[in-house]
């Protein structure tokens, strides 16, 4: 995705794969491709968080422990998931089956997100479904082009809003993120200020010794 909206860079690259595309043309690519996305999965999940929001009110404990904002998210994503696959797969998952995981490389954070899936896992996995993870290339594994593409476009519309002072995550009829949320099986764990107060306060009811 990063890629195909790349309108500055990209054009002054002869081997741009999208190189000499009228706008027209891409928006019925892209309007080809959202079917795909949201048509032939069961559900789609995800975790945000308001960076500026993050900073401000979470404690240094918290954000020293999660290293990064990334992190927090790849734990709110588990957190979202975990419910889901006991009531959103049909047919559902066997009393022994497992889920396995495929995300895109990030050397900077896999360490760090091996560690947060092992401790998900641990405190909220009492089924046991999370199963084995691995980090691929997105570019090689066609699957996580499709969340690449769901991710970016949520991602760049909450960020629109935001910049326009709007923290709901609404979405405008006709565009491409309305789109691919249509069929209302797209779940994303949004955090901005109300939530993450609330999400202290669990917190600190488990870790009474930080207030």
């Amino acid at each position: 995705m990063s890629e195909f909206m790349d309108r500055i860079n990209g054009p002054n690259n002869p081997d741009w794969p999208y190189h000499g595309w009228s706008d027209e043309k891409r928006n019925a690519f892209m309007m080809e491709l959202i079917p795909i996305v949201r048509d032939t999965a069961w559900f789609a999940v995800g975790g945000a968080v308001n960076v500026k929001d993050y900073d401000q009110c979470l404690p240094d404990w918290i954000k020293d422990d999660a290293q990064h904002p990334y992190t927090f998210c790849f734990q709110l994503l588990l957190n979202v998931l975990l419910p889901e696959l006991e009531k959103s797969l049909e047919p559902p998952l066997a009393p022994d089956d497992q889920v396995a995981f495929f995300f895109d490389q990030q050397k900077e954070f896999e360490k760090r997100a091996r560690l947060a899936f092992n401790r998900v896992k641990g405190l909220r996995d009492t089924r046991d479904r999370m199963g084995a993870l691995a980090f691929v290339d997105k570019r090689k594994y066609v699957p996580l082009q499709a969340a690449d593409l769901l991710a970016y476009l949520l991602r760049s519309a909450q960020a629109k809003r935001i910049k326009e002072g709007i923290q709901e995550f609404s979405f405008v009829p006709g565009n491409w993120e309305s789109d691919i949320v249509s069929r209302h099986n797209v779940m994303v764990g949004y955090y901005e200020k109300d939530h993450l107060r609330q999400l202290l306060e669990i917190i600190l009811k488990d870790n009474p010794d930080k207030r």
